[in-house]
């Protein structure tokens, strides 16, 4: 992991794995009500291709914030899985839900079709079942 120190925060990325797909960045903010545990946030996963300039994001960004930023190498099936999906389609209006299972479906399909790897193949296809795209 490198830490990037900025003026009043720093930024942690962590090192892509070959398994690794996507990448995303997570932060966290003040706790909710009643509870003594920070939130987390995060960001839409992007292709890992898109790496150097998710860190350059998060530097950029870092400052704004209260508390650091961690730019995430994720596995396909680790940035879609169920819960992170839900919070992101929370998010966004009926077309941009339609966008992004799209994206997600598309993301997948590559995947099984052109990856080498048995686990990514393995993570995309659980990813499509999960979603109701194809059936087990």
């Amino acid at each position: 992991m490198t830490v990037i120190q900025t003026k009043t925060n720093h930024v942690c990325a962590y090192e892509a794995l070959p398994a690794h797909t996507h990448v995303h960045v997570v932060w966290h903010g003040p706790p909710e009500e009643g509870s003594n545990y920070l939130r987390p946030f995060g960001g839409m996963p992007v292709p890992i291709t898109q790496y150097q300039e998710t860190v350059d994001w998060a530097v950029s960004m870092a400052d704004a914030m209260a508390y650091p930023l961690h730019v995430l190498p994720v596995t396909v099936a680790e940035g879609f899985a169920r819960e992170n999906r839900e919070r992101l389609e929370a998010l966004k209006t009926d077309e941009q839900r339609a966008q992004f299972r799209e994206h997600v479906v598309t993301t997948c399909v590559t995947l099984m079709r052109d990856s080498d790897d048995s686990d990514v193949r393995e993570g995309a296809f659980s990813v499509l079942v999960d979603m109701g795209v194809v059936d087990q």
